[in-house]
């Protein structure tokens, strides 16, 4: 069971991050560089939504399995 709700987490990461990732720049939640950052591009500021999305759906596909 354990096994099965990490490859549907995993899965759900890999496949949701490049939507939001365009998502982001799409709406323009982005932190841009200056000299107060390490960063020298664009970064897109969503990538924690991917993360709760996957780790959403994992509890969607693991909990009716397992009767809770």
């Amino acid at each position: 069971m354990y096994i099965l709700a990490f490859v549907i987490a995993l899965l759900a990461s890999f496949l949701l991050t490049p939507y939001i990732k365009k998502l982001a720049f799409a709406i323009g939640a982005v932190d841009k560089p200056d000299k107060r950052k390490v960063h020298t591009h664009i970064m897109p500021r969503l990538g924690g939504l991917a993360i709760f999305w996957a780790v959403s759906s994992r509890w969607s596909a693991v909990c009716p399995l397992r009767g809770i």
